[in-house]
């Protein structure tokens, strides 16, 4: 019979993998951004902190005795590690690039939201504060994005007339 716990440490394990594939795919579209400065730095920076993530996210495992999925992780790495080939051989990489990023920040806005209720219902209150401080940066991240939407699609525009 499955408990909370053992929903949550799935969660975790799912978010930890998704982390990581986030940190790879990041780091993948950085070096395809560089006529959109501001997109690129926020993209590096993101990169980092989905590592940081990752690692909180661990920790928040072992707190309940558990550890990350290999299989997880590697199946995400390596989704990761292809999808930035196919963007970057697209004409129009910088709009597909912060379009699939904005989409992605909102995942990972819903899932740590489920997490974060979850941790807090079962009385995990440390996981709950670590979903929380994630969440936050997750909220950053799609606000620094959203502005940037129609102001690289514009460019992009602007460069092919």
């Amino acid at each position: 019979m499955k408990t909370a716990q053992n929903d949550i440490a799935d969660w975790l394990r799912d978010a930890h993998a998704m982390e990581a594939n986030l940190a790879d795919m990041l780091k993948g579209q950085v070096e395809h951004l560089g006529d959109y400065p501001e997109l690129q730095a926020g993209v590096a920076a993101h990169a980092e902190e989905s590592l940081r993530h990752a690692q909180m996210v661990e920790a928040a495992l072992t707190s309940l005795g558990e550890d990350t999925s290999s299989l997880k992780d590697g199946v995400a790495k390596l989704s990761g590690k292809l999808s930035p080939l196919g963007i970057g051989m697209a004409s129009d990489a910088p709009v597909k690039i912060v379009l699939s990023n904005y989409a992605a920040e909102h995942f990972e806005i819903a899932c740590y939201r489920s997490l974060e209720a979850a941790a807090e219902g079962a009385g995990f209150t440390e996981i709950a504060e670590t979903c929380r401080a994630i969440l936050g940066d997750e909220e950053r991240m799609a606000a620094t994005l959203e502005p940037l939407i129609p102001q690289i699609t514009r460019t992009h525009l602007s460069a092919r007339a």
